[in-house]
């Protein structure tokens, strides 16, 4: 008896060390990735910081120019202003139905000097699509070159997007940049984006913002282009943000689709259109999401009877929350 009672507790600690071992092995793993991921995003947002900075202390803004303005900045059937394209240079952005002030023609002909800064960020970062300077009086010098007219051509005020209003609002912050991390459509043509910035200072002025954007897309394609990972990226709210193709088809999800331009974007348009996982429709999935997001690191569901395991990590740049499905 006493030998039969030893096998048994051997065997049950060996199962349970084992259990706990693969428990620990796909936990690993998946801390791996967000972090990898959140270092990619911290990248970006000392990027954000350094350009801030470069451009507070190096940028005269209300230096006099000896240039012809309308040479090189023109209007468009009396609607935005723009210039033509030229090798690593900016678009630039102003609507017509805003006064052209001479201080403002400064602000534009000074801010020239950042195209080097943002040619060198967009091309040390393969997941920044875009880096850009808004202007307090909506005036905007965007990089990579892009064509206003097409997707601006109906002069909407841009600091009223919500990445101005957020950014524009905060105190310059040294340690992190702030984060529009609610994906969103961009105005520039670029499909759903996130974005982060900082404001800019003049003397103690608000002069504008900057910010870099980065595709939705380019992360979906970087971290969730697995055909056998069961992988998935929450914001605190439970929405989801992007997944692997398997993924998608245990939690019923809608295939990703880039958002289309049939007009220009002249308001806040949000990516989310399912409901957040906290009210998915299986309820041992939904409990489990509901625990994860709060304290939890790893659960459990069911789906017609078969059992899952899920794990959890947090990436704390942006508040969102990477998630690992075993089958």
């Amino acid at each position: 008896m006493k030998k039969v009672c030893c096998i048994i507790i051997i065997f049950t600690l060996t199962y349970s060390c084992t259990n706990k071992s693969g428990e620990d092995v796909n936990l690993k793993h998946l801390n791996m990735v967000a972090d990898k991921m959140n270092a990619e995003l911290k990248t970006i947002s000392d990027n954000v910081i350094e350009l801030s900075y470069k451009i507070s202390h190096s940028i005269d803004f209300e230096a006099p120019f000896n240039k012809d303005f309308s040479k090189f900045y023109h209007y468009n059937n009396d609607q935005v202003m723009f210039t033509t394209f030229r090798n690593n240079n900016s678009a630039v952005y102003y609507p017509s139905n805003q006064e052209l002030s001479e201080s403002l023609q400064r602000r534009i002909i000074n801010t020239e000097k950042l195209d080097a800064f943002f040619t060198d960020i967009v091309r040390s970062n393969p997941l920044i699509a875009q880096v850009y300077f808004l202007d307090t009086s909506s005036f905007l010098r965007i990089f990579p070159y892009i064509d206003v007219i097409s997707y601006l051509k109906s002069a909407p005020d841009l600091t009223r997007l919500i990445t101005y209003k957020t950014i524009a609002k905060k105190p310059f912050n040294s340690r992190n940049a702030y984060w529009i991390a609610n994906p969103i459509a961009d105005p520039y043509g670029r499909g759903w984006v996130i974005s982060c910035g900082e404001p800019i200072y003049y003397r103690d002025v608000l002069k504008g913002i900057v910010s870099i954007d980065i595709p939705v897309r380019s992360i979906k394609s970087k971290y969730f282009s697995s055909n056998t990972e069961l992988q998935f990226l929450l914001n605190k709210e439970g929405k989801l943000i992007a997944c692997t193709k398997e993924a998608g088809k245990i939690l019923n999800a809608p295939s990703y689709k880039e958002f289309q331009y049939y007009k220009p974007v002249e308001q806040d348009i949000y990516m989310f259109s399912s409901p957040s996982l906290k009210e998915h429709q299986n309820k041992s999935l939904k409990e489990a999401i509901e625990n994860l997001l709060d304290k939890k690191t790893h659960d459990s569901f069911y789906i017609d009877n078969k059992k899952y395991k899920i794990y959890k990590s947090y990436i704390p740049q942006t508040d969102w929350y990477l998630f690992k499905i075993i089958n």
